[in-house]
């Protein structure tokens, strides 16, 4: 599942004007996902307790639905709990509908295989003991619209993310355009030695908009990544351009 967002790719598509956009802005929505921690681990057959909070400003924002996804599974509700899964590397996603927009947060989880259990299958077991870090961070961005409507605002944020032993980094970045939209990224990429590279990816009615990342940083140490990338559609241009630094919790 990807992480939907509102403002730049739906303006790059279909134009608009300065008094329509103002005319939409609205308390921002946070999305925060509050069980299951971040970096967790549980052990096979665990009941694995899902709850998210969504405000609007300093209240509770009025939640229309809620969806999680882990691995092949999906559990609905803003606080349900998910059982008898496999051991392994889990992302943890949720997609909360609020006022019709999607909002998205992700964790990650590891299950543990039980230790009766620990020397039935090595394959598994390798799986399930396999080192996973996680990073987490802050995103300095820069957002321009040109063509049918111009737009030039800062978008300041976070990152958070796994990196395996084996150097797959998987995860998620928000930031905030110009203090009232929320962009929301999923990132994906890899690690080898010292360098990193990969994609921050948004989905706007099904089309996929990814912005390349390179940087460098060391598995168990601090991360740098710079990323500056261009979508075009018609006389219609949006740039996206930053850094996201992240280190490992």
């Amino acid at each position: 599942m990807r992480a939907h967002f509102a403002l730049p790719i739906a303006l790059l598509a279909c134009g608009g004007n300065a008094e329509e956009a103002e005319d939409e802005k609205s308390e921002p929505v946070e999305i925060e996902i509050v069980s299951p921690e971040h970096g967790s681990e549980w052990a096979a057959g665990d009941d694995i307790h899902l709850e998210v909070s969504a405000k609007a400003g300093k209240a509770d924002a009025s939640v229309d639905s809620v969806v999680w996804t882990i691995g092949e599974r999906e559990v609905r509700g803003e606080s349900t709990d998910v059982g008898n899964l496999d051991p392994g590397n889990y992302d943890v996603v949720v997609d909360v509908v609020v006022d019709d927009k999607h909002y998205g947060a992700r964790v990650g989880i590891v299950v543990n295989r039980d230790e009766a259990d620990s020397d039935t299958d090595a394959d598994a077991d390798a799986d399930a003991d396999a080192d996973v870090t996680p990073y987490a961070g802050t995103m300095d961005s820069h957002v321009w619209l040109s063509g049918d409507f111009d737009y030039d605002a800062s978008c300041p944020g976070t990152v958070s993310f796994t990196v395996t032993s084996s150097g797959t980094l998987d995860g998620t970045g928000q930031c905030r355009l110009d203090g009232d939209y929320d962009m929301v990224y999923d990132i994906e990429g890899t690690v080898s030695g010292r360098s990193i590279s990969g994609d921050m990816i948004m989905v706007n009615e099904g089309t996929e908009y990814r912005t390349p990342f390179t940087g460098s940083g060391a598995v168990g140490d601090t991360m740098n990544a710079d990323f500056d990338e261009t979508f075009r559609d018609g006389g219609n241009e949006l740039r996206l351009q930053g850094s996201w630094t992240a280190s490992p919790q």
